[in-house]
């Protein structure tokens, strides 16, 4: 699920979008192919769910609670794609904010503490984790040539396409706007 590089840098200004952050990802213009990037991709979905979860306990809104159940879903569909690859599939780890990759680390706990302060701004960290899972996708999809892989990511990046409207029509009724940063 590699995205790009959601890790460290993902969020900061003038970075092209993206999670994974210099190292060898699906996102940076290689296919899914291996399984360190099978995992990657699998953790970035992780993550989204993660963080979406802890903003909706901060902010008690629905929209955080619903986001973060279909992440848990595409968790599960990139689980089946590893498992069919015959990927290792005990190298996933879903403890909650338990990360493998440390730059998936850093910015779960950069992304939780920017949402946390209020929720416009939690809104708007859900929009930028959508944006960047789309670039990454669009990067991921152009690289491959595994059909089902394809099909896979095609299926994800329609899911962050609903998600990033469902943030988007958030902020603008709570009277803000979101600037894509990303896309």
């Amino acid at each position: 699920m590699n995205r790009g590089q959601r890790g460290g840098q993902g969020l900061q200004q003038g970075n092209q979008g993206g999670f994974a952050q210099g190292q060898a990802a699906v996102g940076r213009g290689s296919a899914p192919n291996s399984e360190i990037d099978l995992i990657r991709m699998w953790e970035e979905e992780k993550l989204a769910r993660d963080v979406y979860t802890q903003l909706a306990k901060s902010t008690g809104m629905t929209v955080f609670r619903n986001i973060s159940r279909s992440e848990n879903q595409h968790m599960q569909a990139l689980a089946r794609t590893i498992r069919s690859q015959g990927a290792m599939q005990n190298q996933l780890n879903d403890s909650p904010g338990v990360f493998r990759f440390q730059d998936y680390q850093q910015l779960y706990r950069t992304l939780v503490a920017d949402g946390s302060r209020g929720p416009m701004e939690a809104l708007k960290v859900g929009a930028k984790i959508e944006e960047m899972d789309i670039a990454d996708l669009q990067r991921s999809i152009a690289a491959t040539n595994d059909r089902q892989m394809n099909q896979v990511l095609q299926r994800l990046m329609q899911g962050s396409h609903h998600h990033l409207r469902a943030f988007s029509s958030q902020i603008s009724a709570q009277g803000g706007n979101y600037q894509a940063q990303f896309l």
